[in-house]
């Protein structure tokens, strides 16, 4: 489940200048849908990458990937 919450990530992301963005509007509930799991399985993954420092909350431009996304956990 966690490699493929990454994958969809990685896929979503947005080239923003020097960064890389994940879109506001892509919630956890949606990729939750879309990987096969529990929203909560989601959030659990989600809070362990900004806890790694992997992802950065922006609370108006979503989520920015701070650096490359470890395959494994």
């Amino acid at each position: 489940m966690y490699e493929r919450t990454v994958t969809l990530l990685n896929n979503a992301a947005i080239d923003d200048g020097n960064s890389r963005r994940i879109p506001r509007q892509l919630t956890q509930q949606e990729i939750a849908n879309q990987v096969g799991a529990s929203r909560e399985m989601v959030n659990h993954v989600l809070r362990d990458l900004i806890r790694g420092g992997f992802i950065v909350r922006e609370p108006t431009r979503g989520m920015k990937i701070a650096m490359k996304l470890p395959e494994h956990w």
